[in-house]
């Protein structure tokens, strides 16, 4: 499973581009178990027009399952959430989302661009480790050291490379 990353849609030069995205109502099993078959860049599992009330909630319940089966194949994954007036359900799934792996989700009403933004943007502490562990990684490779101990772990270079995206994401640096 490869969840979407923020800003992949539109960032120049980005070697990720998504041709297709291809909604899925996430409360039908029978397009869930489908849709890593479509051939679709990018599949956007719909919580809200396309799931009937009664069944927001059990959609919602089988997220995780639903997420890893429709980017079994390797596309990445969106989730919708309705940007209606409950800010609190809104912020709700974000932290959901997040938890599941994704760092960003869309919106189509403004009030809820500073909540993403926010649920979605690194903590200060992680920001602070990543810039820690990038001085260590330099260190070390000054020393020769392609992997090294960092705070009581190995660490080679696809972490430092994380680390490095986790800074490019911060809207603040």
């Amino acid at each position: 499973m490869r969840s979407a990353r923020a800003g992949e849609l539109s960032r120049p030069g980005s070697a990720a581009v998504i041709r297709s995205l291809l909604y899925v109502p996430a409360s039908s099993e029978r397009f869930i178990s489908k849709a890593h078959e479509r051939g679709a860049d990018a599949i956007i599992l719909d919580l809200e027009d396309a799931v009937v009330p009664a069944e927001k909630s059990s959609a919602r319940a089988r997220l995780a399952s639903a997420v890893a089966s429709v980017g079994q194949r390797g596309a990445a994954v969106f989730v919708r959430i309705n940007s209606e007036a409950e800010l609190d359900a809104v912020e709700k799934s974000a932290h959901e989302a997040r938890a599941f792996g994704f760092d960003g989700a869309s919106c189509v009403h403004p009030s809820v661009v500073p909540i993403l933004n926010r649920v979605f943007s690194p903590s200060e502490e992680a920001l602070h480790r990543a810039r820690r562990l990038i001085a260590a990684a330099e260190q070390a490779k000054a020393r020769g050291e392609g992997a090294f101990t960092f705070e009581g772990k190995m660490v080679d270079e696809p972490v430092v490379k994380r680390a490095h995206a986790l800074l490019a994401r911060d809207r603040n640096a």
